[in-house]
């Protein structure tokens, strides 16, 4: 359903009754959506026809949101050095340089790196906070 509220074309192909309490339709793999759409509605039908797909109404709709790649990444991260002396444990300040324009992030997430350089558990978030880097004109 679009924005304004107007059906677009369906997804996927009609699910078979099973009599199962819970539907699943797959979607086995990317797809690019109709262009303005909104929100996905879950209609009933028969062969001589279905309920409309609308946002105001009976029909249950879940909103689209499509995570993609933030724009802009942080200009900088830097350690404050370890505070703990005891061996095996550390403690410090990791400082972040927030983005030129956070207009498409909602955290910065800190990772360790292993000894070969992979991508390793999460350490903790910083929430963005729509910051947006002045500029002179």
């Amino acid at each position: 359903v679009s924005g304004a509220g107007f059906q677009l074309e369906a997804l996927g192909e009609p699910i078979p009754a099973t009599g199962a309490p819970q539907l699943t339709l797959e979607l086995n793999g990317s797809f690019v959506p109709p262009e303005y759409a909104r929100a996905l509605v879950a209609v009933s039908g028969r062969a001589s026809g279905e309920m409309p797909a609308r946002l105001k109404g009976l029909a249950p709709h879940v909103d689209l949101a499509d995570y993609g790649m933030p724009e802009f990444g942080p200009k900088s991260a830097s350690w404050s050095g370890d505070a703990d002396a005891q061996a095996g444990f550390i403690n410090g300040s990791i400082l972040v340089g927030r983005a030129a324009d956070e207009a498409s992030i909602t955290t910065y997430n800190i990772y360790w790196r292993t000894e070969t350089g992979v991508r390793g558990p999460l350490v903790g978030s910083i929430a963005a906070i729509d910051f947006l880097e002045p500029v002179c004109s």
